[in-house]
C-alpha cells in the first residue's frame, strides 16, 4: 500500500483561514506605527525651521518671519525670510523648507501669508498663535500641536485625534 504524504485540502484552508485573521488583526496596527514614524519627522523639520527663524533674528538684529511658501498652504513647504537694507526693502530669503509628504496637514487659523511668524530681533514673537500637525484621516492616532510663545519659544503638544 502506498502511503501519501503532504497536507490535505482542509488542512491548507485551516492554515490560510488563521493567516487571515492574523494579517488582518496586524495591518491597522502596523499603519498606525508607521504613521507615528511619519508624524514624527515632519514635526520635527517644522520645529527646526521655527528655531532657525529665531537664531536668524538674533544674529542678524533684525525681524525674520517665517511664511507659507505658497499662499496661505503651509503644506505647500514654508520659507525664513527677512527685509534687506535696500531702500525700498527687498526680501530676501534665507532658506526654503520642501513640502512634507501629501498625506500630512499643517494647519493654523493664526499664521499664514498675510501674518507670518515674525520674529524681533530680540528673539520674541510679535504675536503668539499655533499649529496642528497631522497625517490624512489622523492616522497614527495623534497629531502635534506647536504654540507660539511670546518669549518666541514653541510649546509641542502630543495630542490625541479627534
Amino acid at each position: 500500500m502506498k502511503k501519501h504524504t503532504g497536507f490535505t485540502f482542509i488542512e491548507l484552508m485551516v492554515t490560510l483561514v488563521i493567516f487571515a485573521i492574523v494579517v488582518s488583526v496586524a495591518i491597522p496596527k502596523m499603519s498606525d506605527m508607521f504613521g507615528q514614524k511619519t508624524l514624527s519627522p515632519i514635526g520635527g523639520i517644522f520645529n527646526k525651521a521655527l528655531q532657525l527663524t529665531r537664531i536668524e533674528a538674533i544674529q542678524r538684529g533684525r525681524p525674520v518671519y517665517l511664511e507659507p511658501a505658497m499662499a496661505n498652504d503651509w503644506t505647500s513647504g514654508w520659507a525664513i525670510r527677512f527685509e534687506d537694507d535696500q531702500s525700498p526693502p527687498v526680501v530676501q530669503t534665507i532658506r526654503v523648507f520642501d513640502a512634507p509628504p501629501s498625506n500630512s496637514q499643517i494647519i493654523s487659523t493664526d499664521f499664514d501669508s498675510s501674518t507670518p511668524i515674525l520674529i524681533l530681533p530680540s528673539g520674541q514673537a510679535s504675536r503668539t498663535g499655533s499649529f496642528t500637525i497631522k497625517l490624512d484621516h489622523c492616522l497614527g492616532g495623534e497629531k502635534l500641536l506647536y504654540e507660539l510663545l511670546i518669549s518666541g519659544m514653541f510649546n509641542k503638544q502630543v495630542l490625541p485625534c479627534t
